[in-house]
């Protein structure tokens, strides 16, 4: 290679960097089936984070009762990820529950 040629390369997804850090780059998530994004945004959380995202599950009522007062139900929204965020210096995917499809 010489001086006026450059090597350019592409951030690899989480899924194809198992041996390296984990990158908040996953290009044309929003295109695979939400299993295989679960898996991707799975593969480098703690344990204990992995049961609720690769069963669904959800927060009792009886739970929810004893969080918060005047408790009538639970409601549900989507639980998303926003991808290509650094803080403090390290990849990160940011959770976000909200019913619009644009700010995520």
């Amino acid at each position: 290679m010489t001086s006026t040629q450059t090597h350019r390369t592409q951030a690899q997804p989480v899924a194809e960097k198992r041996d390296a850090a984990p990158t908040s780059r996953l290009p044309g998530l929003h295109r695979k089936p939400v299993a295989e994004r679960r898996a991707l945004c799975t593969e480098h959380v703690d344990e204990a984070l992995r049961f609720p995202l690769e069963t669904g599950a959800t927060l009792p009522l009886e739970v929810a009762d004893r969080m918060s007062e005047n408790v009538i139900a639970i409601q549900g929204l989507p639980l998303s990820v926003a991808t290509n965020f650094r803080v403090a210096g390290r990849d990160v995917l940011v959770p976000m529950s909200v019913e619009e499809p644009s700010v995520v």
